[in-house]
């Protein structure tokens, strides 16, 4: 049995000549058209992932050129003996420069066999280092107060202990931060560090030999070698050496991977100002009030609007990857084309549901550009903590049994979706770290990423033919599903914040809307009691205008008026759908015209305040009184009674002030 192929040619065709599609198409043109004619900003947007990668490929070039000057930057594999300098004199150190200062610092200053050792140090040094240029304290205390009155007035300090057995031990005390400047490093190991254990335990073995030496010539021995730096017959030589062990590059992946992620963020937001802005901007314009006052579906905006979107990013998220591989960043060539592109593009699509449900809540093009700035600057603050910080993806942080705040932060951080993105951003930039790093493939999204701190239970595997994380939690293809559920979730909360926020005439739909059967599909017989209701209230004189405020009506207007009057009334006379589905569309009597809208009675009045202020400021405010006299409602709408045909032009003629956008926009 075939197929059945003209029925589903007639369901397609009734589909597509329906009112959502026509109205999707004629929007989605509308969006197309107007980003033609913008075409410089839409070009910017599309092109705008070149330029932030070139930036990034800039700044990337001057990190490396910077990392080749540090030692623990540089792959070293092997390494050859050099000799330790000597004590550097202070004004080298890139910090003091010219300042007054000294070398080192000592204690204690008073100890004969401690100030002979210093002075063997002064002047063993090359060069010699002068009696102003060390100082010496009784305690360590006074030692340390020195260094803290004098921030770097002094390269250290060297605490000496004199022990009753005549042993002396030793302690170096310096600052370990590395100091740089204007592209030079120094190394405090190497700059003074290891200059001056090397001083002090020469003097130590000096001094020590020589004792042991005249014990021994005392008690007619053969007397030791003396100790010298040089090598000479029967002298004992002194030359250390340092050498380097041997390591790979100690690269991490907080500073380049923080760069890569900030321009690669920076690129994707760079479209969502201009999501929002647009949005906004009709809105603002009254263009959206106007295509829903003619009968423009919710649906079919958000939908028209998510298409076009979804189509740029797409775009954007394609050129983003294909730049990137252009450019030749390891990040980019390396780890899968089809994971960076999902994830660079379901993160652009939560962008636009999010910038959708911002957009909701803001009624200037300029708030929506600042705002716009704001997320991008609190996105970033929050890569930098996950960079940084390792939080709230750290295993520590989320496993941990004394912080039960953990998870929840976890959750938190998710919600919105820059932090998804950069865990993405960081588990590719683990994968590709070092030249032998093989990335990440498509097969790997389920299980490079687990949690076992017990080695002997990870599974083994070759590092350069597959990437494998055991400190990680919250795998690639989980990061995938909660940016698909921020898309969906962002961009029904944007259409349903749209209905019950007030919008540019203050009218809304109740927040429980949603539930309302009628809104999914309304039913003869909600019409018919809406009809009842308004039959009530006409005899009960409820909501009606004042009688003062009455005003005469024109001939045609009451004719109008009699016949919808008569109309309500054959409408409501049965009292059942039966009734109302053997008339007419909307209905009427026998022989009435087929009717598009019909208004029964609409009135529209703005209640007056409790308290109002007078243009002087808010210190004048005055409860329902005004020097004019007492503050009444205003009636914009006293009562309309009118049916407008299907098929026919209607327009609403009237001086200004007499309710036309009103009706329209009750409508």
């Amino acid at each position: 049995m075939g197929l059945p192929w003209d029925a589903l040619g007639l369901l397609g065709e009734k589909v597509f000549r329906g009112r959502f599609m026509q109205q999707f198409a004629a929007l989605l043109y509308k969006n197309v058209l107007v980003a033609w004619r913008s075409r410089r900003a839409t070009a910017i947007r599309i092109v705008a992932p070149f330029v932030f990668l070139l930036l990034a490929l800039i700044v990337n070039l001057a990190l490396n050129a910077n990392n080749t000057l540090q030692e623990r930057q540089v792959a070293t594999s092997s390494s050859t003996p050099a000799p330790i300098s000597a004590i550097p004199a202070c004004e080298q150190d890139l910090y003091i420069a010219g300042r007054a200062c000294v070398d080192f610092v000592y204690t204690p200053s008073n100890d004969t066999v401690i100030n002979t050792i210093v002075d063997s140090i002064m002047a063993s040094n090359h060069p010699p280092i002068p009696e102003h240029k060390v100082k010496g304290f009784v305690s360590r205390r006074e030692a340390e107060e020195y260094l803290v009155s004098h921030p770097d007035g002094s390269l250290g300090a060297v605490h000496f202990s004199h022990f009753s057995n005549g042993s002396v031990g030793y302690i170096v005390q310096s600052n370990s931060t590395v100091k740089y400047f204007k592209g030079s490093f120094q190394d405090p190991t190497l700059f003074f560090q290891v200059p001056m254990m090397n001083a002090v335990a020469r003097e130590l073995s000096r001094t020590f030999f020589a004792a042991a030496a005249a014990v021994d010539s005392s008690s007619n021995s053969a007397m030791l070698p003396a100790l010298d730096d040089d090598v000479t017959g029967g002298v004992l030589s002194w030359r250390p050496q340092l050498v380097k062990f041997p390591h790979p590059s100690l690269q991490t992946s907080n500073l380049l991977g923080q760069v890569l992620s900030s321009f690669i963020f920076a690129s994707l937001m760079f479209g969502f100002v201009t999501q929002m802005s647009n949005l906004v901007n009709e809105k603002s314009l009254g263009l959206r009030l106007a295509l829903r006052n003619v009968g423009m579906l919710d649906s079919s905006y958000w939908v028209s609007w998510m298409m076009f979107d979804a189509l740029i990013t797409l775009v954007t998220s394609l050129l983003l990857v294909i730049f990137g591989i252009i450019l030749q960043f390891s990040f980019f060539s390396k780890n899968d084309f089809g994971l960076l592109l999902l994830l660079f593009w379901l993160f652009s699509l939560a962008m636009t549901s999010f910038s959708y449900f911002l957009s909701v809540m803001i009624r200037k093009t300029q708030a929506a550009v600042y705002l716009g700035f704001c997320v991008f600057i609190v996105g970033w603050v929050f890569q930098t903590v996950i960079f940084v910080a390792k939080l709230p993806y750290s295993p520590a942080f989320y496993y941990s049994s004394s912080n039960r705040w953990g998870r929840v932060f976890f959750w938190v951080f998710n919600l919105f979706p820059w932090d998804p993105l950069t865990k993405g951003i960081s588990d590719f930039n683990e994968a590709t770290l070092s030249p032998s790093d093989p990335g990440l493939r498509w097969s790997q999204q389920y299980t490079y990423c687990s949690y076992q701190p017990d080695p002997s239970k990870q599974a083994p595997h070759n590092p350069t033919v597959e990437f494998r994380s055991y400190d990680c939690v919250y795998p690639m293809h989980q990061i995938y599903w909660n940016l698909v559920v921020q898309w969906v979730v962002y961009w029904a909360l944007a259409a349903y914040l749209n209905n019950v926020v007030p919008n540019e005439v203050g009218t809304r739909s109740p927040v429980w809307f949603v539930f309302s059967p009628s809104y999914w599909r309304p039913r003869p017989a909600d019409q018919v009691a809406a009809m009842h209701r308004v039959v009530q209230q006409e005899a009960a004189g409820k909501h009606l205008p004042p009688a003062a405020d009455e005003c005469p009506l024109e001939e045609d207007v009451a004719a109008e008026e009699d016949r919808m009057r008569a109309t309500l009334l054959a409408r409501t006379s049965a009292g059942n759908t039966e009734h109302l589905s053997s008339l007419p569309v909307f209905g009427g009597v026998a022989g009435a015209p087929r009717y598009a809208a019909e208004l029964y009675g609409l009135r529209r009045v703005f209640r007056a305040p409790l308290v109002t202020c007078t243009p002087a400021g808010l210190n004048t405010c005055i409860r329902g009184q005004q020097a004019r006299g007492p503050l009444r409602d205003f009636w914009a709408i006293r009562g309309t009674w009118l049916g407008i045909e299907e098929g026919q032009l209607f327009c609403l003629l009237g001086p200004n002030g007499a309710g036309k956008t009103t009706t329209i926009n009750c409508l």
